[in-house]
């Protein structure tokens, strides 16, 4: 790969991340602060994002391998989801809001199965050039949340109107990257690759299965750090709560750079698993540190994202792509996206609002505590489920 490459597509993997970085992380609190939703209101809210995973992948994974190059359909979809960013930012109730942001997860949670594809798509060996690209992307959601952290906008309308202005200025940078052709257009049409079975069919595969299943359970415990850490760390008292959640994105950095290293020496079923107690031991620190008000134990928390995401599903996109034929790469994309952002995230964050409604206090206060014992419970669970479906197979 020559240095001109590596930087271009490093800059796609930023641009990717900077977007969600710049209002996923605060929108929680924008919701609950100065909207006024309810706990139930923002998990609905943040399952839209688990709806368009579920949607739209297994149709633009197909459009991708099959009917258009990868950087103008990545380019539509920035461009589209920039323009309904900047729609939501003029919204203030909560069915237009949802209705509206929904359209926008429609085309924008393609876009990471999509970007992803296309780095694969122009690196000769995936295990050893992938993360060093897609760690451009942590960088990008770590200047996002120092710009919004310092700005001091976390509970404004400002990190929605960033993300939007980003979004459409990455559809245009899309339009510059290398043509990368559909894989597929030679293979003949048919319906069960248009409905995204031939993807599907991998999970007949029972070491593939295995993994799946484990994200997709794990999805359901992860979706209380998506949609309410930053209004816990806020509602603590800890200033600047979005630039201090990047710390678990500089730990991200670190471990994504370790990664190929480890994934030669330890087989991928124990890197998985180590992630899965890692998000347990997270949030078992987030309960006890919110009862004593004890913030080292929240900053280890913290820090701990980098380990727990990387461990999960990142190494979980390399070995899907290392089984993937050809022609549907993007399609397998695609079904971890879902997988990771879809199904299970839609009924963790309806989950996680019921929970955070049901323990919400007087003054708009929370029980911070009994919060975050049940995704550390839900995790240790999944865990457990895996060592067990693992003991007798080789991954």
């Amino acid at each position: 790969m020559t240095p001109l490459l590596y930087a271009r597509l490093s800059a796609l993997m930023l641009f990717q991340y900077l977007i969600p970085g710049a209002y996923l992380v605060t929108l929680g609190t924008y919701l609950l602060t100065t909207l006024n939703f309810t706990g139930s209101q923002v998990g609905l809210v943040f399952s839209t994002f688990a709806v368009g995973a579920v949607v739209s992948p297994l149709i633009s994974g197909v459009v991708a391998d099959r009917y258009m190059n990868l950087e103008k359909l990545l380019a539509f979809c920035y461009i589209a989801g920039g323009a309904m960013l900047w729609w939501c930012t003029a919204i203030h109730e909560f069915a237009p809001f949802f209705a509206v942001l929904l359209g926008f997860e429609i085309v924008m949670a393609p876009t990471f199965g999509l970007s992803s594809s296309l780095v694969f798509h122009h690196t000769r060996n995936a295990q050893k050039d992938f993360p060093r690209i897609r760690v451009w992307g942590t960088i990008g959601w770590i200047i996002a949340g120092i710009l919004v952290g310092v700005l001091g906008i976390e509970s404004t309308v400002w990190p929605l109107r960033i993300a939007g202005t980003a979004s459409i200025l990455t559809g245009l940078y899309s339009l510059t990257l290398p043509a990368t052709p559909p894989p597929g257009r030679t293979w003949e049409f048919t319906w069960r690759t248009a409905l995204g079975l031939d993807a599907l069919q991998m999970l007949r595969q029972r070491e593939i299965a295995i993994v799946v299943g484990a994200l997709l359970l794990l999805t359901l415990p992860t979706a209380f750090y998506h949609s309410f850490t930053n209004p816990f760390l806020n509602e603590l008292g800890m200033e600047h709560a979005a630039g201090k959640m990047t710390i678990g994105q500089m730990t991200e950095i670190v471990i994504m750079l370790l990664l190929p290293w480890l994934l030669q020496r330890f087989r991928i079923r124990y890197i998985i698993l180590a992630g899965i107690l890692i998000w347990a031991i997270r949030y078992g620190l987030f309960a006890f540190g919110a009862m004593e008000h004890l913030f080292w134990m929240l900053y280890i928390g913290i820090a701990l994202h980098g380990a727990a995401y990387a461990f999960t599903a990142l190494s979980a996109q390399i070995y899907i792509d290392r089984h993937a034929p050809p022609e549907l790469r993007s399609s397998a994309q695609g079904l971890i996206t879902i997988i990771t952002m879809g199904a299970g995230r839609f009924v963790g964050t309806i989950l996680a609002g019921s929970i955070v409604h049901f323990y919400t206090l007087p003054l708009s206060l929370h029980n911070w505590p009994m919060i975050w014992l049940w995704p550390a419970l839900i995790a240790l669970i999944v865990a457990a489920g895996y060592l067990s479906a693992i003991s007798s197979r080789r991954l």
